[in-house]
């Protein structure tokens, strides 16, 4: 069975010459928020992480946050630091998804925040509970996302 929501982004966020995919995949009772690395040479992925999606909207005050629905995404927040792309990104959070139907994969501990711009089309859906923020590249972030062995 197909998911109902089905959205797929391709952008590099790393130093591999490959894009990453950034994909909102499910039903309108849970939507996995997860990023890939694509293996173009044998046309394979493999999921790095599921994350929350948060959205920036430019059209509201700084400071406030909206759940990042698919179809309200624009781009993902980053910025290039000495040649590293970074990614603006949280686990300072008390975000709580367990009332969704999500598949969480056994090695990762938390999902972190990711911040998108876009323009929110359901401005009463805020996110409040972000504590602070930070600029980190894909791969530290894959790494803190990972229960302990």
């Amino acid at each position: 069975m197909f998911p109902g929501i089905n959205y797929q982004w391709f952008v590099n966020l790393d130093n591999d010459p490959e894009p990453e995919i950034i994909s909102a995949s499910g039903f309108e009772d849970g939507v996995d928020y997860s990023i890939y690395d694509l293996n173009v040479h044998d046309y394979t992925d493999s999921l790095l992480f599921r994350f929350n999606p948060v959205l920036l909207d430019s059209s509201v005050k700084s400071g406030t946050y909206f759940w990042g629905y698919p179809r309200d995404i624009s781009h993902i927040l980053t910025r290039d630091k000495n040649s590293k792309l970074e990614i603006y990104c949280s686990f300072d959070h008390n975000i709580s998804r367990h009332f969704e139907e999500i598949d969480i994969p056994g090695w990762q501990y938390i999902l972190p925040v990711i911040f998108f711009t876009g323009n929110s089309s359901q401005p009463a859906i805020k996110v409040e509970k972000i504590k602070s923020a930070e600029w980190l590249s894909l791969e530290e972030i894959a790494k803190r996302i990972r229960k302990s062995p």
